[in-house]
């Protein structure tokens, strides 16, 4: 006995399924999960950006390394928490994107501009890295 046309469509599509849905699975994952941790920690760069270039315009000089962790301005979040904010004044010993990793923050050579970055998702310099600079 032949199997039937349906039942062959069937194993195929069901084949293709298969196939397919470790992609859905990552694409939900990244337009659900991941886009709007990167757009906090945008806002969170943006914020800090703005913040350095005040202290350089009031300072006439860019913040050393301890300063820019002396600014406490952040809000201090992890994905999984609904963004505990840590109060304008108080002291942190680092500074953390949404991912939970310490914000990277360099000065460049000439001192007229800075990098400051986030490693994210994974932790570790590569393409997702959010990055925002003054030159």
């Amino acid at each position: 006995m032949r199997p039937s046309l349906t039942s062959i469509f069937l194993f195929v599509a069901v084949g293709i399924i298969l196939l397919l849905s470790p992609l859905v699975i990552e694409f939900l994952r990244h337009a659900v999960y991941y886009q709007p941790i990167v757009s906090r920690a945008q806002l969170d760069m943006d914020a800090i950006g703005h913040t350095i270039v005040c202290f350089e315009n009031t300072h006439g000089q860019l913040p050393t390394k301890k300063e820019f962790l002396d600014l406490s301005l952040i809000q201090k979040r992890k994905p999984q928490d609904d963004g505990e904010i840590v109060p304008l004044g108080t002291k942190v010993n680092r500074i953390t994107d949404p991912f939970g990793n310490t914000y990277f923050y360099s000065r460049f050579s000439d001192e007229k501009g800075f990098l400051l970055k986030s490693l994210g998702l994974d932790g570790k310099t590569s393409s997702d890295d959010i990055i925002w600079q003054k030159k």
